[in-house]
């Protein structure tokens, strides 16, 4: 299609041929003129059904008319449909006929920005409250790290979900990158390049990252909210990448229900909130009311897609140790669990309190991880989210095995512990990164770390050895714990 002009382009998703044309006449200022009669069908239906189908794979075109006959000849070449189905108009209407049969006229504002607003009443749950005072430094000290270790990476949260991912290509047209399970989906684009500030042309780089947590945004919607998007931004940074927008796919309850209603304009909030913070747009997104089973909604679920730009291209930055180098944290260790998958797991529970978050060292990290990136400084990078910080430790030394790597040894100081051993190892504080680096960069990453004041603290060292330990803590065989980790989701499925 680069060899005609096309106007405007739009999927056909909720609300189908309706919500489509309506948007495309709108966004032009123009009306509407459409003949159901038209469009290539199956079956027999009614024009509502026509209007309102959310049938997959559809697409509307604006282009000039003059072009039809190529963008037809296109379509044909590759087997498929395309046909007229109406105009723009100067009218400002949206105007439906069946043939000769006018069935419908209104005005396209009042389907658009003139359309009725709902504003539903809202109320903050009691039992929020009740989340928030939940005393965690009064949870009992687990006596055997071992076994904390091993329920963690056998839980459905936390363990391997290359069972699921692995039943699908991920490497269609051999542009990816990365395989799934790394901290986002790169893939270098053949067809698109850019200039630099030296007017030279240079490849571009996509990275994308897909979050959530119903565990933090049923605690608190408003922060919970903030720190998925955070997620994704640190997500896209760890391979190099520049987050430039987001899309949003919002899964509640019943928005009749205050409390739900409440979640959701929580929720809605925070990303705004995070968004101006960090200068960045939603540019798509849907929403998911009802979603309840026997009357009782599913915690506020938004789900979170980030898309980021490596420019110029190179090779992303690894999340995977290798043998012989330095493990560092950049940020600031400190024990927090509340929602976290520890106090998830281990104690069946959710809550504590969350402090908001702070944007500007969030932002400072996020550009010091790239400077990095771009210099080759760190060996690998990944960031600290679900599990905290040894489950990020244990995912960095074992991802190379998707690749065809070695699993690497781990050996991990109990320097940085300060008290509780439980809330330091699987702390989930942000932001943190878990870095490694070659000996002989180490004095250059102090001297940019202190240059730059970004906390950091070194925390142990990769090595070829069949071992995951933490020094006075656990010790196993990193092998026995990928092999655990690996298998656990297709044993708790049952398969």
């Amino acid at each position: 299609l680069n060899s005609v002009k096309i106007i405007a382009m739009q999927d056909m998703g909720a609300a189908g041929l309706l919500n489509s044309t309506t948007e495309v006449a709108n966004k032009g200022g123009f009306g509407a003129k459409i003949d159901i009669s038209r469009i290539p069908r199956r079956q027999d239906l009614r024009p509502i059904e026509f209007l309102l189908s959310e049938s997959q794979e559809r697409m509307l075109i604006a282009a000039d008319r003059d072009d039809f006959p190529k963008i037809k000849e296109i379509f044909t070449k590759w087997g498929l449909e395309c046909e007229i189905i109406g105009e723009l108009t100067g009218t400002g209407n949206y105007e439906v006929f069946d043939g000769s049969e006018k069935i419908l006229s209104i005005p396209l504002k009042f389907l658009i920005d003139d359309s009725p607003k709902y504003d539903r009443p809202k109320k903050r749950p009691v039992w929020i409250d009740s989340l928030a005072e939940i005393s965690l430094d009064k949870l009992p000290v687990p006596h055997d790290p071992s076994e904390v270790l091993v329920k963690m990476l056998s839980s459905p949260l936390l363990s391997s979900k290359a069972f699921v991912y692995e039943q699908y290509d991920s490497t269609v047209l051999g542009q990816t990158f990365f395989l799934p399970g790394a901290d986002a989906g790169v893939l270098k684009l053949n067809s698109y390049k850019k200039f630099d500030e030296y007017n030279s042309d240079k490849d571009i780089g996509l990275a994308v990252s897909i979050d959530a947590n119903p565990l933090y945004c049923l605690t608190d919607p408003y922060i919970g909210t903030m720190l998925v998007i955070l997620e994704g931004c640190r997500n896209l940074t760890s391979v190099g990448a520049e987050p430039l927008a987001i899309t949003d796919n919002l899964n509640f309850g019943n928005p009749e229900n205050e409390e739900v209603m409440w979640e959701f304009s929580s929720s809605i909030d925070g990303m705004k909130k995070a968004l101006e913070e960090l200068g960045i747009p939603v540019v798509s997104g849907n929403v998911s009311f009802y979603n309840e089973t026997e009357g009782v909604s599913i915690p506020p679920t938004p789900v979170i897609g980030t898309i980021g730009e490596i420019f110029p291209f190179s090779e992303p930055q690894k999340i995977f140790f290798e043998p012989g180098k330095i493990i560092l944290v950049i940020g600031d260790i400190y024990p927090m669990i509340t929602s976290s998958a520890y106090l998830y797991t281990i104690f069946d529970k959710v809550g504590g309190k969350f402090s908001i978050p702070n944007f500007d060292l969030e932002k400072k990290l996020m550009n010091f991880i790239r400077f990095l990136n771009r210099k080759r400084i760190v060996s690998s990078c990944h960031d600290v989210s679900d599990g905290g910080l040894l489950i990020s430790i244990f995912e960095s030394a074992v991802y190379g095995k998707a690749i065809g790597k070695d699993l690497c040894g781990v050996k991990i100081q109990n320097s940085f512990i300060k008290d509780r051993w439980d809330f330091y190892l699987f702390s989930e504080a942000f932001p943190m990164y878990v870095v490694s680096i070659e000996r002989n960069k180490l004095q250059d990453f102090i001297s940019l770390c202190s240059k730059n004041s970004i906390p950091f603290q070194v925390i142990g060292e990769t090595t070829d050895e069949d071992i995951f330990e933490v020094d006075g803590i656990l010790s196993f065989k990193i092998s026995e714990l990928f092999k655990l980790w690996s298998e656990s989701l297709e044993k708790l499925l049952g398969l």
